[in-house]
Order: C-alpha cells, then sequence, then structure tokens
C-alpha cells in the first residue's frame, strides 16, 4: 500500500484557505478548506473526518480534488440557478443597512418583508422574507424584530396630565385640595377613601334600618 501524498501549502495557498474557511458562505467550502488546512498540520485522516462528521472517504476525495487543483466549490450542476445572485445579496446588504427614507419611504426601519418586495420591484427576484433573514445572517448582519409602540402616537401635554393624575391617585387624593373628607363641601372632584357604609347618613353613623313587619308604637 503506497503511502500517502503529504501535502505542503504555500503561503499563499494558506492565506486563500484561511480566507475561505472565514468568510465563504458556503459550509461545504469551509469544511474543505478546513480539512486541507488540518491534513497540511499533520493530522490524521480519521481524525479529520470525526472532527467534521463526515467519512474517511470524502476527507481523502477533497485531498484528491485539492491536489489535483481543483476549486474547493461544489461543481455545476444542471437545474435551475439560484435567485440570489453575488448581485442580488449584495443590494440586499446594503439597503439593509441604509436608512429607508433615504429611498423616499415613509418607514424608518426595514422588514424582511419589505426588503423581499423593494427586491422584488427593483430586480424582479422575489424572496421570501425567511430566506431574507437567512441570506443577512450569512453576511452578518445581525436581524431583530420591530418593537411595536405608540409612544410617537400620544400627546405630550395629555400624557403629563394624566401622568400627574395618575400619580395623584396612587396618593390616595385626586382632588386638587388636600385634606377633604368625605361629606365636605370644599374641594373640588373629592374622592372619599372611607368604606361606602361610613358615608351614609348625616351624622357620618350609619342608620340602622327598622326590620319589616314591625310598626312604631
Amino acid at each position: 500500500m503506497p503511502a500517502p501524498i503529504p501535502i505542503r501549502l504555500s503561503r499563499s495557498q494558506r492565506l486563500r484557505l484561511t480566507r475561505v474557511r472565514r468568510k465563504s458562505p458556503s459550509r461545504r467550502e469551509v469544511d474543505r478548506a478546513t480539512a486541507i488546512l488540518a491534513l497540511s498540520c499533520g493530522i490524521p485522516v480519521g481524525r479529520a473526518a470525526r472532527v467534521l462528521g463526515v467519512t474517511r472517504r470524502t476527507i481523502s476525495n477533497w485531498k484528491r480534488r485539492f491536489l489535483r487543483g481543483e476549486r474547493l466549490g461544489d461543481r455545476p450542476r444542471s437545474g435551475r440557478p439560484p435567485k440570489a445572485t453575488p448581485q442580488v445579496q449584495e443590494l440586499l446588504v446594503r439597503r439593509a443597512l441604509s436608512d429607508p427614507r433615504d429611498w423616499g419611504y415613509a418607514f424608518v426601519r426595514w422588514t424582511s418583508g419589505r426588503l423581499s418586495e423593494y427586491l422584488a420591484r427593483k430586480t424582479q427576484v422575489r424572496l421570501s422574507p425567511k430566506w431574507v433573514r437567512i441570506l443577512l445572517r450569512r453576511h452578518g448582519v445581525v436581524w431583530r424584530r420591530t418593537k411595536r409602540t405608540t409612544r410617537n402616537l400620544s400627546d405630550p401635554v395629555s400624557f403629563e396630565r394624566a401622568r400627574k393624575a395618575l400619580r395623584r391617585l396612587k396618593r390616595g387624593c385626586s382632588s386638587r385640595t388636600r385634606g377633604t373628607s368625605c361629606g365636605s363641601a370644599t374641594g373640588s372632584a373629592s374622592t372619599c377613601s372611607r368604606p361606602p357604609r361610613a358615608c351614609i347618613g348625616s351624622a357620618g353613623s350609619p342608620r340602622k334600618s327598622r326590620p319589616p313587619g314591625r310598626t312604631s308604637a
């Protein structure tokens, strides 16, 4: 059985593989570049296969393709070409990092649905909102959901007035004049904080109702 051919990388080849391993959006290219770098450092084929979760035969095929000078990417396949071309992805990232108002829109933040509609109008390529989020994540754009709020629609004067009224209610007094009691004529819009039964009667004490069926002598 012939001895395996070692991999010796030049400086330019190592830099190129390191760049592919860090920046390539394809998971297959990243694994292949990692395998070639590991084999060039003397790591056995079996260990590299266990780390990457592939078979030894797969590692050997990647090594053979690299020694023949083939590219690390997938070979051309028959079928429909991908919709998200590099040009479409570049436009997507640029618009996602820009302010929508600079392009004539009334909203201040992009969403995946809005970006999908924008790409459909500009490039005639319609991508689903989920795929838009996946592509942005691949390019390092962290996507967060918009927080719904009505704070910008509230009237500052009315909001401050309601806040002060709520503060007075928390203190137990909603009238402008402090020290007013139940039955007092002073103050406006006074609120009694005592139990309802304590407010019955003119003298401040509850009246006893006469039991039914009895008449006075």
